[in-house]
């Protein structure tokens, strides 16, 4: 079952006045399919970021179309029910901190879903379980190393859900550093919320 479709996806960013603007994106189709993992790959500039924002409708297409379960982004009424079942960790996960506790940062998400407070509760401690960060849950997210924030986000909406969590990490020595200690619960979480 496809989950996200992409057709003849096309996308310019606004050009500076007096210039002619190139697309970022031109012609994309493809399909993601549930349970699968898709990575996408390309050199700095190639429009990685920019196909992930067009997933949860943080940006709408220029041409072609984008879809979510069925659900078009350029549809304004279905925006919510898109944004509910695609989330997305951006490169810098620090831009994403909310809060000043673990558990509250990753309780969040579903909070803004208006999920009860005690299936809340639950949710943030099996998900914080499920990725060996329940030691973690009361330390401030901002000090937590380069591998473990990625992590702390893949909050409960993840995994109560058939919602997509599309992240974006660089793994690159100057901007952010993972090792296997710390990516591997991360993994091993995505393997268990995704059917098989």
């Amino acid at each position: 079952m496809t989950m996200i479709e992409t057709k003849d996806l096309t996308f310019a960013y606004p050009a500076e006045e007096g210039k002619r603007s190139e697309p970022a994106l031109r012609g994309v189709s493809l399909g993601i399919e549930k349970g699968s993992f898709v990575v996408v790959l390309g050199h700095n500039g190639s429009g990685k970021s920019t196909l992930a924002k067009h997933m949860n409708a943080v940006l709408l297409p220029s041409g072609g179309a984008v879809y979510v379960e069925g659900m078009d982004t350029h549809n304004q009424a279905m925006l919510l029910e898109i944004r509910r079942r695609v989330g997305m960790v951006f490169q810098n996960p620090d831009n994403q901190i909310v809060a000043n506790v673990v558990e509250e940062d990753v309780a969040f998400a579903p909070e803004n879903l208006g999920v009860p407070p005690q299936e809340i509760r639950r949710r943030v401690d099996d998900a914080l379980e499920a990725v060996g960060m329940s030691d973690f849950a009361r330390h401030a997210p901002h000090l937590l190393s380069g591998g473990q924030t990625p992590v702390s986000y893949t909050h409960p909406r993840a995994h109560e859900t058939d919602s997509y969590l599309v992240c974006r990490l660089l793994l690159e020595k100057k901007k952010i550093t993972c090792n296997g200690a710390e990516v591997n619960p991360l993994l091993s979480y995505t393997s268990q919320i995704t059917p098989n």
